[in-house]
Formats: C-alpha cells, structure tokens, sequence
C-alpha cells in the first residue's frame, strides 16, 4: 500500500513535468512559434495517442470510445512519459475491457521502472543534424569528344537522291 502510494505521487511528478512541457509546445504550436528543435517533440506527442492522453481533462478522457485505447502501447514511450500516462489514467478512471488492459500494462511497465527523480528529459532530444558535407575540389571533368563533322550542303542532296527515286 505504502509502494502503491509512493509509485502514484512520482507518477503525479513525472505528468506535471510533462503537461507543463507540452501544454507549452503545444501553445507554441497553435501560435506558429515553435522552434526547430522542438517540432520534432511535439510531433511525437501529437502522433502519439498515448502522450494525448496527458493533455486531455480527466472527463475526455473517461468518454473515450473504447477501440481509441485498444491501439494503445508503450511501446518506444520513455520512463517519464510512462509514468504520466499512468497518472492521466489513473484520474481518469476510464472504464472498458481496452482502457482496463491497457492500464494494467502501463502498471507492469511503471512498476519496474527506476525511482523518478524529476527533471529526467521528457522526450528524447531531436536527433543530431548529420555532419557537414566536406566539398573538396576536384579536377574539372574531361572536356566532350569532338562531334562529327555536319554533311555538307552538297552531300545532303547527293545522300537524299537515291532515296527519293526509289520512293517515286
């Protein structure tokens, strides 16, 4: 009961730090304001059904049609975001067989992460731009083969002859 209790306040911790960080992307997003690093954020989290979760009221959430939380997972969901997914739910209280099955393995996962210490990084940072292309100078290109000398005037009407007459 003292775990459970213990488990439920870093579990409120970890969906504070998470609200509060994407309420603010997702501010900047409505306003245009995002910056470059932070697309990539909240592009997961607006992908992610699971991470809505954390944005939405406890009474959106309860109203859920029950297949929305059947496609649900934890699968790639960092501890942090686990924990606040668990919090948002466990709020909610959302009832159906597929929010039930998903919250119990949301509490297997949360049961086995480490202590929550706060201030761990919500998501994962944008992945690094790729080294700068290094351009070096290379000897210019071989210059084109010579055409072919163009007929002339006189070979033109000498080579169009024959197959004149045999066409008439």
């Amino acid at each position: 009961r003292a775990e459970r209790r213990r488990q439920a306040a870093m579990n409120a911790a970890a969906f504070a730090e998470c609200a509060a960080q994407w309420r603010r992307l997702q501010a900047a997003h409505s306003s245009g304001g995002l910056a470059a690093d932070e697309t990539a954020s909240w592009r997961r989290v607006s992908n992610r059904p699971e991470l809505r979760l954390v944005l939405e009221p406890p009474e959106r959430v309860r109203k859920m049609p029950p297949g929305s939380f059947g496609a649900m997972g934890t699968s790639g969901l960092q501890p942090t975001e686990l924990r606040a997914v668990a919090h948002a739910l466990a709020v909610a209280e959302p009832t159906g067989a597929a929010a039930q099955r998903f919250i119990g393995l949301l509490r297997q996962r949360v049961a086995s992460l480490p202590d929550y210490e706060g201030g761990e990084g919500v998501v994962p940072p944008p992945l690094a731009p790729p080294p700068p292309v290094t351009v070096t100078s290379a000897p210019p290109p071989p210059p084109p083969p010579p055409q072919p000398p163009s007929p002339t005037s006189s070979e033109q009407t000498a080579g169009a002859a024959p197959s004149d007459a045999r066409s008439a």
